[in-house]
């Protein structure tokens, strides 16, 4: 077992923006999004490679820190759009993903 830590920040313009993730496999054990202050409120989507919606978390305030556990890339790697939307901030935000990788 093999554990990787994936790091991302969001440039945030006219209240939205994304980034598109590495390639990887495995099981995102820990999802953290970090705004770049705690009165943020913020919309957050993660769309795997056919584009369905993985994650959601709708209006949320200031950081999270989700252990519920995502599986990422079913029989290959595969990466994942963060999408925000909503924010209330045009500051970038930090998103960082714990994965399990399983081989």
């Amino acid at each position: 077992m093999l554990w990787d830590k994936i790091k991302n920040e969001v440039n945030i313009q006219g209240a939205s923006g994304y980034a598109t993730t590495k390639k990887m496999h495995g099981l995102i054990q820990h999802i953290i999004v970090i705004p770049k202050r705690n009165d943020i409120i913020w919309t957050l989507r993660i769309l795997d490679s056919d584009n369905d919606v993985i994650f959601e978390k709708i209006d949320h305030k200031g950081r999270l820190d989700d252990k519920e556990g995502l599986p990422i890339g079913k029989d290959k790697q595969e990466s994942v759009r963060l999408m925000f939307d909503e924010v209330t901030e045009n500051l970038p935000i930090k998103v960082i993903l714990k994965l399990r990788e399983i081989r």
